[in-house]
């Protein structure tokens, strides 16, 4: 089949994108046909063996889940993360986050967990 293509801007917190972070960006993998979200592999993390069966994580709803993403692109890119709250009347409110270095300009979203996951997703070319 052709692959799909998908586009970051357009995508919103939900499953879907939940799924695209934890497999390009955490380095998860999954296994189809387990359930709905299927089985979920995350690498091992310091010491311990891996990799660990684990439910997919909420990272474009979840801040905590989602600063784990922050975390993720921070040591692996080696750069910064900027976050700021905008508010663009009338047509967008919500977060915008930056990633110097390594995007060219700030992702929007929603909320905070959303726009982190695009700029993930962006930093790491999904």
């Amino acid at each position: 089949g052709e692959a799909v293509v998908v586009d970051v801007d357009t995508m919103h917190a939900g499953r879907e994108m939940d799924a695209l972070v934890a497999e390009k960006v955490m380095g998860w993998k999954r296994l189809i046909g387990f359930g709905r979200d299927g089985a979920w592999f995350r690498p091992a993390i310091g010491d311990e063996p891996g990799p660990m069966a684990s439910p997919l994580l909420c990272y474009s709803t979840n801040i905590a889940a989602a600063f784990e993403v922050v975390q993720q692109i921070i040591s692996t890119k080696n750069c910064g993360c900027d976050l700021s709250c905008t508010n663009h009347y009338p047509d967008i409110y919500g977060a915008t986050v930056m990633f110097p270095g390594i995007l060219r300009e700030p992702v929007f979203g929603d909320t905070f967990a959303e726009a982190i996951c695009r700029a993930a997703l962006k930093a790491v070319g999904a």
